[in-house]
């Protein structure tokens, strides 16, 4: 048990968590225009992805880079992200980027969309409790009857989290 765990220290310890092992991810990540522009232009793809399918814009909006978001939208990334994955709206929403999610949105980011656990935006504002997240996608016209894969509403969960806290 103690060998394993050393093992896994060591691992921990030498592996930069925040490192997307690949230089538009982390661009996009620190919201660096000037690289992520230098980057496009000579040649990366501003709709490639890791492993775990985080694209340059899922990360731009989940750190909420919206000068980076808006520089690989201009750049032909794509804008609801890679089907079945959190959408780059949806990373902005749950990281709790107001700023980032609604200029998504008037770029015509679909609230309606659903990650991997059928969850709409509109789930994950609710599901984070904020207020101003959802009165945003409620405007932008996000389903307030859509249900998820456990046959919750946004309601639901809503309620659901009142009642854990």
């Amino acid at each position: 048990m103690i060998v394993l765990a050393s093992v896994a220290l060591i691992f921990l310890a030498t592996i930069d968590l925040n490192d997307f092992q690949n230089p538009l991810l982390n661009a996009s990540r620190d919201g660096s225009t000037v690289e992520i522009e230098r980057l496009i232009d000579n040649g990366s793809d501003p709709n490639t992805s890791d492993a775990f399918n985080n694209t340059p814009l899922s990360i731009a909006a989940h750190f909420g880079q919206t000068d980076a978001v808006e520089l690989l939208l201009s750049n032909s990334a794509h804008i609801d992200g890679i089907t079945g994955n959190m959408t780059p709206l949806q990373c902005a929403i749950y990281s709790g980027h107001l700023d980032t999610a609604t200029f998504l949105l008037t770029k015509n980011a679909d609230p309606n969309l659903t990650d991997g656990n059928e969850m709409s935006s509109l789930s994950i504002a609710a599901q984070k409790g904020d207020v101003k997240m959802v009165e945003l996608l409620l405007k932008a016209g996000a389903n307030i009857e859509h249900v998820d894969d456990k046959g919750w509403r946004p309601l639901h969960i809503v309620l659901r989290s009142i009642a854990i806290l």
